[in-house]
């Protein structure tokens, strides 16, 4: 039997550098091999970004010669369960940015500083796989150790500062209060949006691994570029900032914040993302889906809030008038073959045609009934003279799910009104610039199709076109003359 000796190439390690960190992801993982070294809450880290090198140092517990020889081995921990778990800071993390480091580091109370120098280059040209460790010797009572990394290989490392200051505020906040770190001498301090009064809920799901718990609440401000503050953490250490989980990402949500411990879900090798197929992760998508949907639905109501300006109600309310008496000049017009002028005896609604069968059902789940009602002093009814029968309609806009079409109506044959929704969690609502005008378009849709769906011509597309261009042209023209 013959053996084979698998010990890797060299080359390996350059291609684990290979996967690109940022530079607040390399700098991160530094920083948490100093909060995992204290020992009590205090502490001071010091970051200094300089057109050449960085250089990162605490005044800490520091390492020994055992400690210091194990950093540089690949993979080589014991730190199982704190930030730091993986130990490959000073190989992947660090040099995917620069290409060379040197270590300093003083035990508390030990006599002996050591040092290690790691040049990338020199080192891939030797076949040995060992590493130099100069020591000398020094007093007892100091304690420290610095990281000095030159041969950069970014330019704009240098002007990264207000990057890793956001970082950090974001990626270490649980530790801003007891600890000190700073960035080229500035202290970074805690960062947290201002919340609205009662929208922060405390989290804590019992799951079959371990629990889910955090805390989430409702921004003031919702946010412009969708940076949500959604971060979920593992072992106190921000795996995935900015993260949807449970819900979908949408303008209307966009003031959720939380923060989410998941200290039973594994994460990759390079900590930048939770291990998304495992089932761990799998079962908090499912758990949180469920937790979130108050919290959701209250974003959702506050986005509207937002948008339905005393202007646009009063716009809104204007083009309803206007397609109120536009519809009576097209019911006037159009022969009696095209439609029937006669009010159909049976509750009609939308019909929506489309693969999903299911689609049909949405329209039963909605309780039209709530909005057609005289009592309702935001929905205003408008009564339209059809051939001389009383019918009337209402418009609102609602939340009635992103899931469901963009615009919804109903007849109910007792009450003789029709009433027309303008989906809120449709994207349609928040890409328009003019919510009034959007309004205009489903009322004329809704009451075009309501012309059309009982008699024997409604899949006529020339009709369909003729009666909504009829109702847009009329309304646009009485508003006209209003202005």
């Amino acid at each position: 039997m013959v053996k084979i000796d698998i010990t890797p190439d060299k080359t390996l390690f350059p291609k684990l550098w290979s996967s690109w960190y940022s530079v607040p992801q390399a700098l991160a993982e530094l920083i948490d091999n100093s909060i995992d070294a204290r020992v009590d809450n205090w502490m001071e880290i010091s970051i200094n970004l300089y057109s050449d090198k960085i250089t990162i140092a605490d005044r800490w517990i520091g390492m020994n010669f055992e400690e210091i020889k194990n950093a540089v081995i690949l993979a080589k921990s014991s730190k199982e369960w704190k930030l730091w778990e993986f130990w490959l800071w000073l190989k992947t993390s660090c040099l995917s940015l620069w290409k060379s480091f040197k270590v300093i580091s003083k035990k508390m109370w030990e006599n002996k500083e050591y040092k290690v120098i790691f040049e990338t280059e020199k080192w891939l040209k030797d076949d040995s796989w060992e590493i130099d460790v100069t020591d000398r010797e020094m007093e007892s009572d100091k304690h420290y150790t610095v990281i000095e990394i030159t041969e950069l290989k970014s330019k704009t490392i240098a002007t990264a500062e207000k990057r890793l200051k956001d970082d950090i505020q974001v990626r270490f906040w649980h530790y801003l209060d007891e600890i000190t770190i700073k960035v080229n001498g500035d202290r970074v301090f805690k960062k947290v949006p201002e919340l609205s009064e009662w929208t922060r809920k405390e989290i804590e799901i019992e799951t079959p691994y371990w629990k889910i718990t955090g805390w989430v609440g409702l921004m003031k401000d919702s946010s412009q570029k969708w940076f949500y503050w959604l971060h979920t953490y593992r072992n106190n250490r921000l795996i995935i900032p900015f993260n949807k989980i449970g819900f979908s990402a949408h303008p209307t949500v966009a003031r959720i914040y939380w923060e989410l411990h998941l200290d039973f879900v594994p994460v990759t090798h390079n900590k930048k993302s939770f291990e998304k197929e495992s089932d761990q992760y799998k079962s908090v998508e499912t758990l949180m889906e469920l937790e979130l949907r108050d919290i959701v639905a209250e974003a959702r109501k506050k986005k509207w809030e937002e948008l339905q300006t005393q202007q646009v109600k009063d716009q809104t309310e204007t083009w309803e008038a206007k397609t109120s008496e536009a519809i009576k000049q097209v019911v006037t017009k159009l022969p009696e073959e095209k439609i029937n002028k006669k009010l159909p005896e049976n509750n009609v609604q939308s019909r929506i045609i489309h693969e999903d069968e299911d689609k049909e059902i949405q329209i039963n789940e909605i309780q039209f009934e709530k909005y057609s009602t005289e009592k309702r002093s935001d929905n205003k009814i408008l009564h339209i003279d059809f051939a001389w029968q009383n019918l009337s309609f209402t418009h609102i806009f609602d939340s009635i799910g992103s899931e469901k079409w963009p615009k919804l109506w109903n007849y109910d044959s007792g009450k003789k009104i029709i009433t027309i929704i303008t989906n809120t969690d449709f994207s349609t609502y928040y890409a328009c610039k003019d919510l009034p005008f959007l309004a205009l378009i489903n009322i004329s849709e809704s009451l075009t199709e309501f012309l059309l769906s009982w008699k024997d011509n409604e899949n006529s597309l020339t009709d369909y076109k003729r009666i909504f261009n009829m109702i847009i042209r009329i309304a646009s023209e009485l508003k006209e003359e209003l202005d």
